[in-house]
Order: C-alpha cells, then sequence, then structure tokens
C-alpha cells in the first residue's frame, strides 16, 4: 500500500499496529508503519474479527521523514497548517517543520 492511499480512506478507520526505522547497511534508517483499516471500529479491537480487517506496510522512501501520533479529541487545531488527507494526514505547511 501506498501512503497516498490512506490519505483518501473515507468510510474506514484505521489503527496504528507498529512504526519502527529498520536500519540498513550503511546505517541509514526508513520509516516503516503497519497500520490495520476496516470499515468496522469494533473489528480493529477484537481478534475474533480479523477477516474485516486488512493490515498493510508502508515503507516511506525519504531520508527526511517526520512523524507525529496525535488523539484528535485533545489537539488543538492550527489554522496556518496545510494538509491533505483526512485519517492520515501529509502536511505541506505545518509549525513544527
Amino acid at each position: 500500500m501506498n501512503f497516498s492511499v490512506l490519505t483518501k480512506c473515507e468510510g474506514k478507520y484505521i489503527s496504528l499496529e507498529n512504526i519502527s526505522v529498520p536500519r540498513r547497511a550503511k546505517g541509514e534508517g526508513v520509516l516503516s508503519i503497519v497500520v490495520n483499516v476496516s470499515k468496522d471500529f469494533g473489528a480493529l479491537h477484537l481478534e475474533e474479527n480479523e477477516s474485516q480487517i486488512t493490515t498493510s506496510q508502508i515503507n516511506f522512501p525519504s531520508n527526511l521523514i517526520y512523524y507525529s501520533v496525535a488523539v484528535d479529541d485533545f489537539t488543538t487545531f492550527d489554522e496556518s497548517e496545510k494538509f491533505y488527507g483526512d485519517k492520515f494526514r501529509i502536511y505541506t505547511k505545518s509549525r513544527r517543520f
């Protein structure tokens, strides 16, 4: 799965399974995430519903990646930030950069 597919996940729920930065031979790392996607929110939290879940690994090709995991219920929205996507956002402008 390509990360741009996650920006278009309408009507689905995304659960973050794993974030890692595996090391390469030269000591460089590549950000790798594993996500679970389902139309049923409850399926993401119950093992008996695995048939309703799609699990995908995404490797980000860039050496310069910034990531942040936030709970939207407790995060204030910054009007100056520019992004696309809903469940998974790609920022083009942010105060964090």
